[in-house]
């Protein structure tokens, strides 16, 4: 899709750009609950150089005071969590 989206498909630039929208948007929500001072995002998607522009240029549209930036291990980043979480839960039961 980002493929399509970089070559100037007119469907990929509109299904990128809601994308966009939408996780900006999903941001701005979860900012305005929880206030925190930075959000990271992980995933294959903050692999691609331009993420961060991409989604800063929508992010633009709402009174956001806050750092966004991608996770440090990236894709693996949810397994990691996913690993880390079983492992809390194996040790308070064992405690």
């Amino acid at each position: 899709m980002f493929d399509a989206y970089d070559q100037g498909d007119e469907l990929a630039q509109k299904v990128v750009n809601t994308f966009y929208q939408d996780l900006a948007a999903g941001l701005y929500n979860l900012f305005s609950v929880f206030d925190p001072q930075t959000i990271f995002i992980g995933g294959g998607i903050t692999e691609r150089e331009s993420f961060l522009d991409e989604l800063s240029d929508q992010l633009k549209k709402y009174p956001l005071d806050i750092r966004i930036d991608t996770a440090t291990y990236s894709n693996d980043s949810g397994m990691l969590g996913a690993a880390y979480h079983f492992l809390q839960s194996q040790q308070s039961e064992v405690c």
